[in-house]
């Protein structure tokens, strides 16, 4: 899981491409960081984790947090539109559902049913044996 934990540093606004978008469109961009990630991955359990609970509780605060964002963008903005990348893909879906007013939403490579990809994982290593019982 150590590969989620680095999202969220500094080198993701260059593959995002805001600055590009900032400065060359003359678009403001907000850069939300979910918890478990980046600078924030010290003040939340491991996220995503083998444990749905903590996924779900994750997915709640996330979306909660971006579309608090949102809210306070859009008086100030003529559109808002939402994307995500990977783990950000379903926030940025749900956070589309939930506020009408979004203007549009892109998703790249998007992870969706993770909790049932985790489950596939973890039962696929007990079969072979590469999950301590004991553990």
């Amino acid at each position: 899981m150590d590969s989620w934990r680095g999202q969220g540093r500094p080198d993701d606004l260059l593959m995002s491409r805001a600055g590009r978008i900032q400065h060359k469109l003359g678009v403001n961009v907000a850069v939300p960081v979910q918890p478990g990630h980046g600078s924030r991955r010290r003040q939340w359990p491991p996220y995503p984790s083998i444990d749905p609970l903590i996924n779900v509780a994750g997915m709640m605060r996330s979306v909660s947090e971006v579309r608090a964002v949102v809210r306070w963008l859009q008086p100030h903005s003529t559109t808002v539109v939402v994307s995500g990348v990977s783990m950000g893909s379903p926030v940025a879906a749900l956070v589309a559902h939930l506020e009408k007013r979004i203007g549009g939403v892109a998703l790249y490579t998007p992870i969706l049913g993770l909790n049932a990809m985790i489950a596939r994982h973890l039962e696929r290593r007990v079969r072979h044996g590469m999950v301590c019982a004991s553990c």
